[in-house]
């Protein structure tokens, strides 16, 4: 066999092989606890959220002025992505949120779902405070 097609033949075999090994990064760990201040139409809104993530599903909570509810999203690489149903009076409504995590800070853009929008950024807090919102969630989910 020529040494040339020998190599082809090899190279065919190897590329895909070594292609198939390439696995993407994991996604961002954004579980723990977090301030986040919200800034839309000239007002600012804190809000404290504790987030658990599995691989790429993400839930926690999110707590505001309007009160606390459950939150679901994904991160993916380093984007997050996340929304909550909130309550005003008897109304409904659902904020999707979406930004780019960037170590212990995120920052991003809110969808208020009623062609308003605002921006976000959000600081994990210390691990002493994690590790009691941490200790809290394991509370809350056993109730």
């Amino acid at each position: 066999m020529d040494k040339r097609v020998l190599v082809r033949l090899c190279l065919l075999l190897v590329i895909p092989c070594a292609a198939g090994a390439v696995r993407p990064d994991p996604p961002a760990d954004v579980s723990g606890a977090w301030d986040m201040t919200v800034q839309a139409g000239g007002e600012t809104a804190e809000v404290a959220l504790v987030l658990r993530q599995e691989g790429e599903r993400l839930t926690g909570t999110y707590r505001g002025r309007m009160g606390e509810t459950g939150l679901s999203g994904t991160v993916r690489d380093d984007r997050i992505g996340f929304s909550v149903t909130l309550r005003f009076r008897d109304i409904a409504f659902t904020v999707s949120y979406a930004g780019t995590v960037e170590g212990d800070r995120m920052t991003g853009t809110a969808d208020f779902g009623d062609g308003r929008s605002g921006r976000w950024t959000a600081r994990r807090r210390p691990a002493a405070a994690t590790n009691c919102a941490r200790a809290w969630i394991r509370r809350t989910a056993s109730v």
